[in-house]
């Protein structure tokens, strides 16, 4: 279920529904400072605690619209010892 920039700001009750997926994930994960489109991504691919993520490695994560570099490198640095390689 991909969501366009477009999708978002013209529909109010799309952003609702994305905000409150945001808010049902780990605190850890809201906390770590990724972009929302980065956890978005996460959301998608069935991320909602930080040990969802042992399931991808990085390529797997970087493939998903919304988790770049900068979203990658928050992910290591926050969660090196779930990461695989």
């Amino acid at each position: 279920m991909g969501v366009s920039r477009c999708d978002l700001q013209g529909n109010i009750h799309v952003q609702l529904e994305w905000e409150q997926r945001i808010k049902s994930l780990h605190p850890q994960l809201r906390a770590s400072g990724l972009s929302r489109p980065a956890l978005r991504a996460l959301w998608r691919i069935g991320v909602r605690e930080p040990s969802d993520l042992s399931r991808f490695t990085e390529y797997q994560l970087l493939s998903e619209h919304g988790l770049g570099q900068a979203g990658m490198r928050i992910l290591k640095e926050t969660f090196s010892d779930i990461l695989k390689p």
